[in-house]
């Protein structure tokens, strides 16, 4: 290849580079855009970034202790008679060089009074949690419902607590339900789907299984 011919390669790349950069800008705008006209409509406060959360939600949650470049965007928040709400897209990234992976998320933080939650993490069980059970690491399963237990990862320090919060009403509710990661810590609960965004219009859907969830930790703890 020519000299000239090398050349037109490289700025080509260099454009379609420049071009999914603008695309991605873009869509990111649009996003954010569109979170601020629903919270106006359904009457909640909206802040563009919320990254002076993270520091204190590090100690408290396994989500916001992993990686690095962590962001918190398009913050909605509101108060119901039983808990206060913040909804968020969340991403981090983990890894380095070209083994690097960002990874996002749309989260709901729940806070209510009065509820006393043991530290606990729950997340969709993949093959590779499987044979770490086999080596000895944490996985509370619940032998009266298998299905619970293949579906779902449970850890966290004080079994027995976590046993007693986990009752036959929300283990056979969560079989049924689409896969989901849960964060327990004191009054504060965190729900939401391991990399996966919801999309403006899935706001209220997402936020009702979030209530939905809150609802029966807090009748299991005695809310």
């Amino acid at each position: 290849m020519s000299e000239a011919g090398f050349s037109y390669v490289i700025l080509a790349f260099l454009g379609f580079g420049a071009i999914i950069v603008f695309l991605s800008f873009q869509y990111e705008k649009n996003r954010t855009q569109k979170f601020k006209e629903i919270a106006d409509q359904v009457r909640l406060s909206f802040e563009e970034k919320g990254d002076g959360w993270i520091s204190g939600l590090e100690n408290q949650f396994p989500l916001f202790s992993r990686g690095r470049s962590k962001r918190i965007r398009n913050v909605l928040r509101g108060k119901t008679k039983n808990a206060e709400i913040s909804i968020f897209d969340y991403r981090y990234v983990t890894g380095g060089g070209r083994n690097s992976s960002t990874h996002k998320q749309s989260v709901i933080l729940l806070q209510s009074e009065g509820m006393e939650l043991p530290a606990f993490a729950m997340r969709p069980e993949n093959i590779f949690h499987k044979i770490g059970s086999t080596l000895g690491f944490q996985d509370i399963d619940f032998p009266n419902h298998p299905t619970f237990s293949n579906k779902y990862l449970l850890q966290g320090q004080d079994e027995h607590l976590i046993r007693d919060l986990f009752s036959r009403e929300l283990l056979k509710f969560l079989e049924k339900g689409t896969p989901i990661c849960l964060q327990g810590c004191g009054n504060r609960l965190l729900y939401f789907r391991h990399r996966k965004r919801i999309k403006p219009n899935e706001l209220k859907e997402f936020l009702e299984g979030g209530m939905e969830i809150l609802s029966r930790l807090q009748n299991a703890s005695g809310v």
